[in-house]
């Protein structure tokens, strides 16, 4: 069974809810959510010179996730289409991105048939 890692940035936390709701519905069984943040915020925070400014920061940006799921290679256009809508096919700035990598081997996975 040819395998693919889903790899998802996502910037806000409704659209969290939403991607892993429509996950489930797409049959995905599992998936990791990671809290993240990117190197640009971490520069950010380096530079700004009044600590108010990063607390200002820290409050407003602190929804950014990675969400790491393996999926069967013939439901990833599907899954991707259906990702593509819930981000509004990229219109917004900053909302995120995702993209499929391929497995070589996987352990400990089993996949219900459907």
């Amino acid at each position: 069974m040819k395998l693919k890692l889903l790899v998802c940035f996502i910037n806000r936390r409704s659209l969290l809810d939403k991607i892993l709701a429509r996950l489930i519905d797409l049959g995905v069984g599992g998936a990791t959510v990671i809290d993240s943040t990117g190197i640009g915020r971490s520069k950010v925070e380096d530079i700004i010179l009044f600590e108010g400014f990063k607390d200002v920061l820290r409050s407003s940006e602190r929804d950014h996730y990675t969400v790491l799921c393996v999926i069967k290679s013939v439901k990833a256009n599907m899954i991707a289409q259906s990702l593509t809508e819930l981000y509004d096919n990229f219109e917004q700035s900053g909302i995120g991105f995702f993209f499929t990598v391929d497995v070589n081997k996987a352990w400990g996975i089993k996949f219900p048939d459907f």
